[in-house]
C-alpha cells in the first residue's frame, strides 16, 4: 500500500476523544465526568477566555443554543488564571452551562484549540464531528458583520441530532489566538 493511500485512509478516520476518561473540575471545584450517565447525543465543548472580547460576545448565543439532548461545556484553559477569576467570569457573564477550569491544560491538550472561541462538537462515541467557529459574525478580528450569515455551530448540532454529519465539518475560528503552550 502506498504511503499516499495510507494517508488518505487515516485522514478519513474520525478524530476521537476519550470521553469515558475525560474528567475536569468546574470553576467551583466540582469534579465532572464528561461522559455522563445520560449520554447526550451531542456534546459541545467551547474554549473561551476571560480576556477575549470576541469570546465573551458569544456567550449569550451559546446560552441560547442549549437544548434537549445537547450538553454544553465552556472551557477556560489558562495556567495563569486564578480560580476566583474564573468564578467571577462565570457569574458576570451568566453562563447557563458548566465552565471547566483547565489550568493543567489537559482538555486543551486533548482538543488542541487554536483560537478562543473555538467549538468542538462530539457525539456519544467521542467522535469530533465539527470543529471551528460558532458562526461567521466576525469576518476577521475587528471586522464584524451586522448579523451572521452562517450559523455553523448550530447547524452542526442540528445535523448530528438528525443523524447526519455536519457539512462543513470544520471551519476556521475567528477570535483571539489560543496562547497556552501545549507540550
Amino acid at each position: 500500500m502506498s504511503a499516499f493511500l495510507l494517508l488518505l485512509i487515516l485522514a478519513a478516520e474520525p478524530v476521537r476523544v476519550p470521553l469515558d476518561r475525560l474528567c475536569c473540575e468546574d470553576v467551583a471545584g466540582t469534579l465532572l465526568h464528561l461522559q455522563s450517565d445520560d449520554k447526550p447525543k451531542v456534546i459541545v465543548f467551547v474554549f473561551l477566555s476571560t480576556e477575549c472580547p470576541i469570546a465573551t460576545s458569544y456567550i449569550p448565543r451559546l446560552n441560547a443554543m442549549q437544548s434537549e439532548g445537547v450538553k454544553f461545556y465552556g472551557i477556560v484553559s489558562d495556567p495563569e488564571l486564578k480560580r476566583a477569576d474564573a468564578i467571577t467570569f462565570h457569574k458576570e457573564y451568566a453562563l447557563k452551562f458548566p465552565l471547566l477550569f483547565d489550568d493543567q491544560l489537559e482538555l486543551a491538550k486533548t482538543f488542541q484549540p487554536t483560537h478562543v472561541p473555538e467549538a468542538f462538537v462530539v457525539n456519544r462515541e467521542g467522535e469530533i464531528l465539527y470543529r471551528g467557529r460558532i458562526d461567521d459574525q466576525f469576518v476577521a478580528i475587528g471586522k464584524p458583520r451586522v448579523k451572521p450569515q452562517s450559523h455553523d455551530l448550530l447547524n452542526a448540532i442540528k445535523a448530528i441530532q438528525s443523524g447526519k454529519k455536519p457539512d462543513p465539518a470544520r471551519t476556521t475560528p475567528v477570535g483571539c489566538l489560543f496562547e497556552a503552550k501545549l507540550k
